[in-house]
C-alpha cells in the first residue's frame, strides 16, 4: 500500500470512529487534533493532492472545520503549511490560532512546530 493509499485507508477508519463518537455524544462539541501528515494548503507542501481532497471531504462530511488550514494556518508566515491540525465541530469558534516557537524551528527535539487554538 502506498503512502497515499495508507492515508486514505486510515482516514476511513478514523471517520468511522468520529461518526460513532458524534452519534454517542450528539450535543457535545467535537475536536479532532493531531499529526495528519497532510497539508490543507492551497499550494502543495506535504502529503498528496488525493489525500488533501479526501481529508477536506471527510472533515466536511462530519461538520468539522480545520482551524489550522488556509488563511488560519499559523505556519504560513514560516513559509510552511501545517500538517498538524486542530479541527472542530462547526459551532465551536477560534478566538486565536498560533504556533510555537516563534521564529525558526530548532530541530533538536522535533521537526514540527506546535500548533494551538484558543476556543
Amino acid at each position: 500500500m502506498t503512502g497515499g493509499e495508507a492515508f486514505v485507508a486510515s482516514l476511513k477508519e478514523q471517520s468511522r470512529d468520529w461518526a460513532r463518537l458524534r452519534a454517542e455524544f450528539p450535543e457535545a462539541g467535537f475536536v479532532v487534533a493531531g499529526d495528519f501528515n497532510q497539508d490543507l494548503a492551497e499550494s502543495h507542501y506535504y502529503g498528496s493532492s488525493v489525500g488533501r481532497g479526501r481529508l477536506r471531504k471527510t472533515l466536511e462530511a462530519h461538520g468539522l472545520v480545520c482551524l489550522t488550514a488556509g488563511e488560519s494556518d499559523p505556519l504560513a508566515k514560516h513559509g510552511r503549511a501545517s500538517i498538524d491540525h486542530i479541527c472542530v465541530s462547526g459551532h465551536l469558534q477560534a478566538a486565536d490560532v498560533g504556533a510555537w516557537p516563534a521564529g525558526s524551528l530548532q530541530r533538536s527535539l522535533t521537526d514540527h512546530y506546535g500548533v494551538w487554538v484558543d476556543l
